[in-house]
């Protein structure tokens, strides 16, 4: 240290201070100002999560979606449906559960009667889906690839709720 001109370094309004070299303090300002606008701007985040100033404090509360699928068609041969999304989650029946509830579902399925099954999404809307019908030997009987329309069935559409997908209309035999 102090021969740092003969060794070439360039000093340019630069001090040396021990080991590290500080340049002028114009550069811990905006470190600073930016710490500042980063707690400000946490602050009135979290305040807006609380419902100060007129923000919102929603429930923590999860819910599900719905879809109804009609067979039609020669809905006997139909002895259950399949639901899958785009990404290959598919749904599981009640015997499948009752065979093994070590493994969970995003999407439960039961029938309603003949010809109506009641889909139950517990991981938010899709926007499309692959409806499969089998019959009792496992055989597919029908199948449907369809875009999902979701409506909200609450008013509070703030704070989310549960919705619903138009009916899909499965086309069996």
């Amino acid at each position: 240290m102090g021969n740092e001109k003969a060794l070439g370094i360039p000093l340019q309004g630069a001090a040396w201070h021990g080991r590290v070299m500080s340049s002028s303090r114009r550069h811990a300002r905006p470190v600073v100002t930016s710490a500042a606008l980063a707690l400000l701007g946490l602050t009135l985040t979290l305040a807006g999560c609380a419902g100060w100033g007129g923000g919102v404090a929603c429930p923590a509360i999860g819910y599900t979606q719905s879809l109804t699928v009609v067979t039609v068609g020669q809905v006997a041969e139909a002895a259950s449906i399949e639901f899958c999304d785009s990404e290959g989650r598919c749904s599981r029946t009640a015997e499948q559960r009752a065979e093994d509830d070590t493994v969970g579902s995003v999407y439960d399925i039961v029938p309603v009667n003949g010809s109506t099954w009641q889909v139950t999404l517990f991981a938010g809307q899709v926007p499309e889906a692959t409806v499969t019908a089998y019959r009792e030997d496992g055989s597919t009987v029908g199948a449907i690839t369809t875009p999902l329309a979701w409506t909200w069935l609450s008013d509070d559409q703030v704070c989310g709720g549960p919705t619903a997908a138009f009916p899909v209309f499965l086309p069996v035999g």
